[in-house]
């Protein structure tokens, strides 16, 4: 008796075998391109910080701008819970606070390797407005859950006239 072979998985193509890959349209690239590594970077990022979206809104590349001023809205609404920055600060404060800077340094990474992909007009400008953005309420995020637990953060204080640097803890 015979057996069966499984289904071909639809999982894998075997096009991406000697380097390349589709982008949305069709066209292919090396998987090297200034196009594959924003859009890993961008991946990376939501996959920290679980962004999701709806089959319409994932058919519908333009970008509008009033998510970043949207953005802008929450951030001014964190910010305005916490002591105002005279300082930089260090990551710290508990498990989400780690969480939600890491995820800001992951966006940061985004959004320079997204540059060359607008500098060559192959996305829009508001992209890189928004990952900018992005970072900085990751960063009002990161301080607000640290104050929000209770916990410190950790500020760092340069070097002046007779002084080394240092860092100190501060309480939210």
């Amino acid at each position: 008796m015979a057996t069966e072979q499984p289904k071909k998985s639809m999982l894998y193509t075997r096009t991406g075998d000697k380097g390349e890959s589709s982008l949305y349209n069709g066209e292919r690239r090396l998987k090297t391109d200034r196009i594959f590594e924003a859009l890993g970077a961008v991946d990376e990022l939501n996959s920290a910080i679980g962004n999701d979206a709806s089959e319409t809104q994932l058919r519908n590349t333009a970008f509008d701008d009033g998510h970043i001023e949207k953005l802008e809205g929450w951030i001014d609404t964190l910010d305005s819970n916490l002591p105002p920055l005279r300082n930089f600060i260090l990551p710290s404060g508990g498990e989400s606070s780690i969480f939600l800077h890491q995820a800001r340094s992951i966006c940061r990474r985004a959004e320079r390797t997204t540059i060359p992909v607008v500098e060559a007009n192959d996305a829009d400008e508001s992209v890189l407005k928004y990952l900018n953005r992005l970072s900085d309420y990751l960063f009002a995020a990161a301080r607000y859950a640290a104050k929000f637990e209770g916990l410190e953060e950790n500020v760092y204080k340069k070097a002046k006239s007779g002084r080394e640097a240092s860092i100190q803890t501060r309480a939210l």
